[in-house]
Formats: C-alpha cells, structure tokens, sequence
C-alpha cells in the first residue's frame, strides 16, 4: 500500500496549479473519471502496468516507489547486452559495477547482493582462472579462429 500512496502522492505533486490529478491520471492511462476518483481515493490499486505508464509519462523512476517500500534499497537492475565490440562491453559492465561500489563506499549502512553467472571476487586473486573465463567469455560472444 506504500508504493500506492507513493504513487498518489507523486501524482499530485505533478500536477500543475490549473489542473485536477484526476485529468493528469485519465490523460495518462484511459479510464473514466470514476475509475481515476477510485484510485486517487485508495480505494483500488494501481496494476503494475498502470504504475509504469505513471512513470514514464511524470519522468520518475520506478525504483523511486520501491525505495519507498524498501527503505532505500532498489530492486535489481538489468541490462540487455548486445554490444558490437563484446570487449568495450565487458569493460563497460564493469565500470558500471566500479560506478556502482564508489557510490556506497562510504555509507555504513549500505549492503550490496549480486546474482551473476561470473568468477566470485574471492577467487580473483587466481589470475589464471580469471584469464581463463574472460578468453572463455570473449569466445563466447564472437567466436574468433583458434588455429
């Protein structure tokens, strides 16, 4: 019910001076003024589609409603990943991670989970085995001639 109000709440901060959040919210997702009234008051929820159209249209991110409900934690993040060089790729995954760490370095109260498919950070330090899964990727993503 957090995130609902959060919602609401952005709505009518958005809302222009000369407007009713209720036009705002029936411009952004068609439904009558009833079904909008009904909403705004708490009395149905936003569906997930209904939030993500709110979002795109206000400019918010929805990771702003989650941070609400969580506490300042987002939910995940993911990123397709297709580039023309998987080289220049894989080195932009991992200054976005770098990126990621400066960010909460300095916060004490802050905590990281990752899910990935990659070498844990504790076996970094075998040099040959992180070699290995970044020829292993590289392979991978465009196959090169081993002759």
């Amino acid at each position: 019910m957090k995130i609902h109000n959060a919602l609401i709440n952005i709505l009518k901060q958005k809302t222009l001076k000369a407007e009713n959040p209720v036009d705002l919210l029936t411009d952004i997702i068609p439904m009558s003024k009833e079904a909008a009234y009904r909403r705004l008051r708490g009395e149905i929820s936003m569906s997930l589609e209904e939030a993500v159209k709110i979002c795109k249209r206000l400019n918010i991110s929805i990771d702003h409603l989650i941070e609400v409900e969580e506490g300042g934690m987002h939910g995940f993040v993911f990123e397709p990943f297709s580039p023309p060089d998987p080289w220049i790729g894989y080195c932009n995954i991992l200054e976005g991670i770098r990126d990621a760490l400066l960010a909460v370095k300095d916060d004490p109260s802050a905590f990281i989970y990752s899910a990935s498919n990659v070498i844990p950070m504790a076996a970094y330090h075998f040099k040959e085995l992180n070699k290995f899964r970044h020829f292993k990727w590289i392979y991978q993503m465009q196959p090169v001639n081993s002759r």
